[in-house]
């Protein structure tokens, strides 16, 4: 059982986490079997995230405005932090063998929002914005070289029929 001391070193390391980090995913804890936390926890470790159990308890007094009431959450929580902006700790959790994270996810704050289930899984599964820019620079270079046969095309046909006719004499 943890100490008066040990649970204020705790809402001190959760107020900070809550100041410095981007955002977070509320997890239903009861339904996550330990094997797979540790896998979550190794993953998101290599990746800046961390994934940590906590008492709804300490979470309120650390964070007065924590978006959901005692109510909403009948479960034992976990909390995983995102400390990018990009969400890639998050992402990496899409690569982890025979593992859905939907059903156990509650809820999502990020950018001073209060995200559902589903906004928080339709996040996690917009590819990173390295990938967004690739696909639209591959669409804008393929809309340009598009323009550039459009605009030859007249002239490339011009010179076609002028040989043919050079041809004829």
């Amino acid at each position: 059982m943890k100490t008066k001391k040990d649970k204020q070193l705790i809402i001190q390391d959760l107020i900070e986490k809550f100041n410095s980090a981007k955002g977070y995913v509320i997890i239903d804890l009861f339904k996550l079997k330990t094997p797979i936390q540790k896998k979550i926890r190794d993953i998101l470790k290599n990746q800046g995230g961390i994934f940590q159990v906590v008492k709804k308890t300490l979470i309120y007094k650390a964070n007065s405005n924590f978006p959901l009431k005692e109510e909403d959450l009948k479960t034992q929580i976990a909390l995983i932090w995102e400390f990018d902006d990009d969400l890639n700790s998050l992402r990496s959790l899409k690569n982890l063998e025979n593992f859905n994270l939907e059903p156990y996810v509650i809820s999502g704050y990020f950018n001073q929002r209060l995200f559902s289930k589903q906004e928080v899984i339709s996040l996690i599964n917009i590819p990173d914005k390295t990938s967004l820019l690739a696909n639209l620079n591959k669409t804008l270079l393929t809309q340009i070289y598009y323009a550039c046969y459009v605009l030859k095309f007249p002239l490339t046909k011009l010179l076609f029929i002028l040989s043919e006719i050079k041809d004829k004499k």
